[in-house]
């Protein structure tokens, strides 16, 4: 793991109507190493076949994720779009990304 995300947590907010949204907490994020990739291209066409795009994968130790759905990485935010403990590697998170538009 040579690679250094930064994990972004999220405020939920309403509006005055009452409807809810989520809220990029930038001034708390936390970095963490990582192994980051391209998605494979498996990945890729399954998610597209879903409306997503997934764009990355970064695998990480479990115990530094916390539920964010936002990172950063490489001057770019990415959005979680799927998680996967591996069954060989418990200690270990995947996190399949894509690019973050109008966060």
């Amino acid at each position: 793991m040579n690679d250094e995300i930064t994990l972004i947590p999220q405020d939920t907010k309403k509006t005055s109507t009452g409807a809810t949204y989520k809220e990029p907490k930038r001034d708390a994020a936390r970095s963490a190493f990582a192994t980051v990739e391209n998605a494979s291209m498996t990945e890729y066409y399954t998610a597209v076949a879903a409306g997503k795009k997934t764009e990355l994968k970064a695998t990480l130790y479990a115990a530094e994720y916390e539920g964010e759905t936002l990172i950063g990485y490489d001057g770019k935010e990415y959005r979680v779009v799927r998680t996967y403990r591996p069954k060989n590697r418990m200690d270990m998170i995947e996190l399949y990304c894509e690019a973050a538009e109008g966060v």
